[in-house]
């Protein structure tokens, strides 16, 4: 493993799939100012987490967002977050940063209709942290990418995502093969809400810590735990991430950081 060191819509070659989650219910955001913590540090190889499954995202539409600090190996294809079968059905959903197309993001999505995915226009700076999102609306099938809060990108799907129980996978994918497409960098804060957010919603709380019980919210990995193979899912008590490989420690888990976004 490597320690750390201190739009144009285009067709995708992606194959089947969807994802796993737990329903947090209150009216209202909240949170404070993002403070000290820990994100995890992925090496660009072969690290990844896993959330086994992850259901209550199958409503009028998605949004994710992470915090990315890129300051690994240039993978072409550095996978976010990716929505896998793991029975071999493929891919449901895709968000990541492309080096090979410049280092934008791109988000795809398939089912057994076809695929459909589409690149942002922003370049993602190295070696700083950058908050990125992703909007989809299943019912316009409109798609938006965010770069720090800004609209980059935005698009027309005609593909749905397909729905169902299938685990969610963060910083790379071993199904893909060796390489897994894997992240070579910092993730942190990563969230999923099983609704479209408003562009001002991304601005106004990117930068804030949740309470975990906000309206809509699926998933919220604060990453603050600093030791262990696992990641509470602040918005529930199950739902964890297991790092690297489920039976036992090895080269696949990422390693815990006190590099954290501002």
């Amino acid at each position: 493993m490597v320690r750390p060191a201190g739009g144009a819509a285009i067709v995708l070659a992606l194959a089947l799939a969807w994802l796993p989650g737990c329903r947090c219910a209150a009216p209202v955001d909240g949170g404070d100012s993002a403070a000290a913590g820990y994100s995890l540090h992925f090496d660009g190889v072969d690290d990844h987490a896993i959330i086994e499954n992850l259901a209550g995202i199958d409503g009028d539409g998605i949004t994710l967002e992470a915090w990315i600090r890129l300051d690994g190996p240039e993978v072409p294809r550095a996978n976010i977050l990716a929505r896998r079968d793991p029975n071999g059905g493929g891919d449901s959903f895709l968000f990541r940063v492309r080096a090979d197309m410049g280092g934008v993001l791109e988000f795809g999505i398939a089912n057994k209709g076809g695929a459909w995915g589409m690149a942002g226009k922003t370049a993602i700076p190295r070696e700083t942290w950058t908050h990125v999102a992703v909007t989809h609306d299943r019912g316009t099938g409109i798609i938006r990418l965010f770069v720090d809060g800004i609209l980059d990108t935005e698009g027309h799907s005609p593909v749905t995502p397909l729905a169902g129980e299938m685990p969610l996978w963060i910083g790379g994918d071993p199904l893909r093969g060796p390489a897994g497409r894997p992240f070579g960098g910092h993730l942190d804060r990563i969230r999923i809400w099983d609704h479209v957010r408003e562009p001002a919603q991304l601005a106004e709380t990117r930068a804030l810590v949740l309470r975990g019980d906000e309206h809509g919210l699926v998933l919220w990995l604060p990453m603050d735990e600093g030791r262990g193979r696992r990641t509470a899912n602040a918005c529930a008590v199950d739902h964890e991430a297991v790092l690297g490989e489920v039976d036992g420690e090895d080269p696949s888990d990422p390693e815990w950081s006190s590099i954290v976004p501002p």
